[in-house]
C-alpha cells in the first residue's frame, strides 16, 4: 500500500517535470509520443495524467495525440496564440503551413486583436476543415498549389512561424 501511494506520487511528478521542462524552454505544445518516450512511463498512467490536466485547463487536447500548455498567464483566456504552438503542429501533421489572413496580419501589426479565430493555410495533403477546442478556432484552409515563395519565417512571441508576406 505505501509502495502504490509513492508510485503514484513519483509518476504523477512526471507530467509536471515534463511540462516545466517545456515551459522553461518556451515549449508550448507537445504530442503523446514525445511525452511517452520522455517519461517512459505505461501508456495507460500517461493518458490518465493527460486527462487530468486537460480537466484542470493546465492542458487543451488540440487534437487526438496532440496537447497544448496553457501558461498561467493565459489561463484565464483558454487559449494560447496560434504562433506558440504552429511550428510544433505542423510539424506533428508533417505538413507545410504559414499564418494566412486575419492572422498574418496581426504579426505585421495591422488587424484587431480581439478575434477569435486564427487562419493558416496548409498544402493540399490535409483537407480544410474548422478545428475546435476549448477556445482554440483554427481554420485550415487547404492549398493545392502551395506557394514556394512569398511565405516568411517571423519571430512572434516565443517562435518563429511561417507567415504570407
Amino acid at each position: 500500500s505505501q509502495f502504490l501511494v509513492h508510485l503514484r506520487i513519483k509518476t504523477k511528478a512526471n507530467i509536471n517535470d515534463f511540462i516545466n521542462r517545456l515551459q522553461s524552454s518556451e515549449v508550448y505544445a507537445f504530442s503523446k509520443k514525445e511525452f511517452l518516450e520522455k517519461c517512459r512511463i505505461p501508456e495507460y498512467t500517461a493518458r490518465k495524467q493527460l486527462l487530468a490536466k486537460v480537466k484542470s485547463g493546465e492542458l487543451i487536447k488540440l487534437q487526438n495525440g496532440f496537447y497544448l500548455i496553457i501558461p498561467p498567464q493565459y489561463q484565464k483566456l483558454k487559449r494560447i496564440p496560434v504562433s506558440y504552438f504552429a511550428q510544433k503542429y505542423f510539424e506533428f501533421l508533417n505538413t507545410n503551413y504559414y499564418l494566412g489572413l486575419h492572422s498574418a496580419a496581426l504579426l505585421y501589426g495591422a488587424g484587431d486583436q480581439r478575434y477569435q479565430v486564427d487562419y493558416v493555410v496548409v498544402s493540399g495533403r490535409i483537407p480544410s476543415c474548422k478545428i475546435k477546442a476549448q477556445n482554440i478556432r483554427l481554420n485550415l484552409l487547404s492549398s493545392k498549389n502551395f506557394p514556394e515563395y512569398g511565405i516568411l519565417k517571423k519571430k512572434s512571441g516565443v517562435s518563429y512561424v511561417n507567415v504570407s508576406s
